[in-house]
């Protein structure tokens, strides 16, 4: 869904969606070094889990 003001929202598809916001770019990139475990990212963050 596109969502614009005075209501001009409309569903676009998939394709013009993945066009504007460079879907192909993003899925291209290697995420491997994003940790994914909440304890990790909490500690990296310096946020205490307990």
């Amino acid at each position: 869904m596109s969502l614009l003001p005075g209501g001009e929202s409309r569903a676009l598809k998939t394709e013009v969606y993945e066009a504007r916001r460079q879907c192909a770019f993003w899925n291209s990139i290697d995420y491997d070094w994003l940790p994914v475990n909440p304890d990790r990212l909490a500690a990296q963050a310096g946020v205490s889990r307990s």
